[in-house]
């Protein structure tokens, strides 16, 4: 049975190995951290055991994901296979300690089953940022099995000892194991039996000493939810009563309970993200999930002398989800999949300890029920596939969470930033604008959306963003540089400067705010004040790193290489901008900066090189096109002299044959490949235009290269010019 949980696990898992990261939690987490990609360093494992980034201190979680990097490097294959391990591992932990614990192996291995194939629980397996569940699951397990052992076996002390140790280590990986306490002091009650007199009646001596022995966890469970509450408290997480007043979030835990169970037994519907109704919450399913909390509760209390199992499974399951149930409202969701990791499991135990208990009463049902447990888990398997590839990428996981929810502006702001990053922009500007229409408020909503705009080319349209969500938003580094970059396509760089000071003000110590301001002071022509804010950001590059991400670190670089450049210091300027290219390979931009300050120090090869880079990268501005088709009409190799040609007429086109500079490359690349004719027309137009727009230089240029234009005698001949 083990060794078939492991292989059906494994098959209806396997999607995991084409799923990519998404850019929920993800990026936040793994994706864009320094910290990350050096893998396990002193540095980072600092980082790992001190950092309360994300809301939340689980530094075992981050060990967990330094140790993957350490080994095979940021590749979402490995996160995803090692989370399936875990989870494959959790599922035969939590067989063994079921069998020892009841003694009863059928109920065991459903219940087993169904945690590993459950789709409810896909969220946390095939995510990689949700490492969180499936690590603090393999130490909830444990503890489990130490638990019995503190029970049943002569050595108390050493495996309660033990037992202390898996459930510091779990609360280390996430604080959901603060219930651990809760579930054993149950399990004392059934199957253990150490809570109750030979009559089944209730022992308040061995109920006092079940509970003392507990006290270390007790404690435990103290400190870790201090901690995270005061760490929530301190990012901004946890919302006020202002927003979500008390009966709001009573009204959305009744409301959420009811779709658990309903997705407990019909799993369809699965969403990343699930909108908080707020003030819409519909009554009958708030209604219903009091009658259940309540009603079921009692029931089952009621019998536990005959049905044990019931209230054990049904307490087990609401009480688990009690940290998770929105009572202390952190961010937006009105409840997540996750959540029921560890608290299915008492919804099953029920469900199967019941079944088997008529199995005594009709015999004949001992079969059939085996048959149904098997079709049923085949079934729960097929579902979990299906909602594995739902996870595959941004778009699928967004676009899914769409279809089965309504007014989820997350899902609409998450869909767009991918889309954006596509370069799908105006299909991302799209979903932004939905979000917004749905959730006004939304600080994020508003300056991604502006963010978006701005790489449309679209700062008129950005501003207002960008100032909605400063209003929203008061302070915050992000949209005050987005309305400065903003302001600066606008030709305003004076009011991004004074925009930027106001928010470095309100951060001193903010190197990306220090680092935009030193570019805003070079856009006003306060060059030497900006770039010495530039290299002094530089300076502390992997802080600046952690801040900006490996982009915005790049984009300084980039920034100080210009302001270089313009002085006239091209050979720093090149180093400049190479370490651009070092952080943000992807970049077109810095590949064609680095190839004009290549072309300029007259390291020709090397500049067709940047610029084929550049176009690669999707950066074939018209300046790449002209100073690569100049470059390539000057090649003795045949072939690049005519690609010359088609990348100058690419240009010319894009110019609508109005640059004369760019016409005059067309001329020298006609020219090269013996097409005279054309080479004299282009040469004509790119004269007549030159004279037009005064540039005395090009006019000379132009003739000395084609002097049949001046005098008509001599024939046209290849020059030595430079691009533009």
């Amino acid at each position: 049975m083990a060794l078939g949980l492991v292989l059906v696990t494994g098959i209806f898992y396997s999607g995991v190995w084409a799923n990519h990261f998404v850019n929920y939690d993800d990026d936040i987490y793994i994706t864009d951290r320094v910290e990350i990609e050096q893998g396990l360093s002193p540095d980072s494992i600092r980082w790992a055991l001190t950092s309360s980034q994300g809301a939340n201190w689980f530094p075992l979680t981050r060990l967990s994901w330094l140790l993957d990097v350490e080994v095979f490097g940021v590749r979402p294959r490995i996160f995803h296979v090692t989370s399936v391990l875990l989870h494959t591992i959790n599922g035969l932990l939590l067989l063994w300690a079921l069998v020892r614990l009841t003694r009863a192996f059928w109920p065991s291995v459903f219940t087993a089953g169904v945690f590993a194939l459950h789709p409810l629980h896909v969220e946390s397996v095939a995510w990689a940022a949700a490492r969180k569940d499936v690590l603090a699951g393999l130490f909830f397990m444990l503890a489990l099995l130490a638990h019995e052992r503190v029970a049943r076996s002569g050595r108390p002390l050493l495996w309660g000892a033990l037992l202390f140790l898996t459930m510091a280590l779990g609360l280390m990986a996430k604080p959901v194991l603060v219930t651990l306490p809760c579930v054993l002091l149950l399990l004392d009650a059934w199957p253990l039996g150490r809570l109750a007199r030979e009559n089944g009646s209730l022992d308040p001596r061995r109920v006092t000493r079940a509970v003392v022995e507990k006290l270390p966890l007790f404690a435990l469970a103290l400190a870790s939810s201090v901690v995270t509450l005061i760490t929530q408290e301190r990012s901004g997480a946890l919302q006020g009563t202002t927003s979500y007043p008390l009966w709001l979030r009573l009204s959305n835990f009744c409301e959420a309970l009811t779709q658990y169970l309903a997705q407990a037994f019909w799993p369809r519907g699965l969403s990343v993200f699930y909108p908080h109704p707020l003030a819409n919450v519909e009554v009958w399913k708030v209604a219903l999930g009091a009658w259940l909390l309540v009603g079921v509760s009692w029931w089952a209390l009621r019998r536990i002398a005959r049905w044990p199992w019931i209230a054990v499974g049904w307490l087990w399951f609401v009480g688990m989800l009690v940290p998770m149930s929105g009572v202390l409202q952190v961010g937006a969701a009105s409840r997540a999949d996750r959540y029921t990791y560890l608290p299915l499991i008492g919804l099953t135990i029920a469900f199967a300890w019941s079944l088997r208990a008529l199995i005594p009463r009709w015999p004949a049902l001992g079969v059939g029920l085996q048959r149904a447990g098997v079709v049923a888990l085949l079934v729960l398997g097929l579902l979990t596939a299906d909602q594995v590839d739902v996870w595959r990428n941004s778009v699928a996981l967004f676009e899914h969470a769409l279809k089965v929810t309504e007014r989820n502006h997350v899902a609409h702001i998450n869909l767009g930033l991918q889309l954006d990053l596509e370069r799908r922009s105006g299909e991302a500007e799209r979903q932004l604008s939905r979000a917004v229409a749905i959730a006004p408020g939304s600080a994020l909503a508003r300056g991604i959306r502006g963010e978006v705009r701005l790489s449309l080319r679209q700062p008129d349209q950005a501003e207002p963003d960008f100032r909605a969500a400063l209003r929203l938003q008061p302070g915050s580094g992000r949209w005050s540089q987005g309305l400065a970059f903003a302001l600066i396509d606008l030709g305003r760089p004076e009011e991004a400067a004074e925009v930027l000071a106001r928010a470095r003000a309100a951060e001193p110590g903010a190197l990306d705010l220090q680092a935009l301001l030193g570019m805003a002071w070079v856009r006003t022509g306060r060059r030497e004040e900006g770039l010495a804010e530039l290299q002094s950001a530089i300076a502390q590059e992997e802080r600046l790193q952690r801040e900006l991400g490996r982009e915005g670190a790049a984009l300084v670089h980039a920034q100080i290489a210009i302001g270089l450049a313009d002085a006239g210091h091209h050979e720093q300027a090149l180093r400049q901008v190479q370490r651009a290219v070092e952080l943000d390979p992807r970049k077109g931009a810095y590949r064609a900066t680095q190839g004009v300050l290549l072309q300029t120090l007259g390291r020709e090869a090397e500049a067709v090189a940047a610029y084929r880079e550049a176009i690669a990268n999707r950066a074939p501005s018209v300046r790449v096109l002209n100073n690569l088709a100049w470059l390539l009409s000057q090649s003795a190799d045949e072939s690049e002299r005519r690609e010359s040609v088609n990348l100058a007429r690419q240009a010319a086109g894009r110019t609508r044959n109005q640059d004369p500079g760019v016409l005059d490359t067309l001329a020298t690349a006609y020219a090269a490949v013996g097409q005279q004719r054309q080479a004299l027309t282009a040469a004509r137009a790119a004269l007549s235009l030159a004279r037009e727009q005064e540039r005395a230089a090009l006019v000379a240029s132009i003739l000395e290269r084609f002097p049949s234009l001046s005098d008509g005698g001599e024939k046209t001949r290849r020059g030595a010019g430079a691009g533009v």
